[in-house]
């Protein structure tokens, strides 16, 4: 039986909501993928280590983490960015610094979301797909 992630009521096969709360009910399989990569999702947001979960290639079978996988490579990308900002004289080191805090911000979050097993899309970077 599966039971409701929100308020706990067991919830026949099959049924899409629960009949207490109104939760979404997600199907056993995609609840394993969440559990059985939800430690390699954290890590593929803490910068070069996110060549663990690369080339362990469990994200070829799971969703779950081909998506955290692909923010976090995205974050890689917004990382080098803000080094090169840095460069450029006088206002490069604030948009640098006023970019890392927002990286970092948006990082904390998608660590969060990672932990709890949910897959949140920010605007910009959603329309960006490196792993399919």
């Amino acid at each position: 039986m599966i039971y409701c992630k929100k308020c706990g009521t067991q919830v026949q096969e099959g049924i899409k909501f629960c009949p207490k709360c109104g939760t979404e009910i997600q199907d056993q399989a995609k609840i394993n993928d969440i559990e059985a990569n939800k430690v390699m999702a954290v890590i593929s947001y803490l910068g070069i280590l996110i060549i663990i979960p690369l080339l362990k290639g469990e994200y070829k079978n799971s969703p779950f983490l081909k998506f955290h996988l692909n923010q976090g490579i995205l974050f890689c990308i917004g990382w080098a960015l803000t080094i090169l900002l840095n460069v450029i004289p006088f206002i490069g080191g604030l948009l640098g610094g006023l970019f890392s805090f927002a990286l970092a911000i948006l990082e904390i979050v998608c660590i969060v979301y990672a932990v709890k097993g949910e897959t949140k899309t920010f605007p910009i970077i959603s329309k960006f797909k490196i792993i399919k």
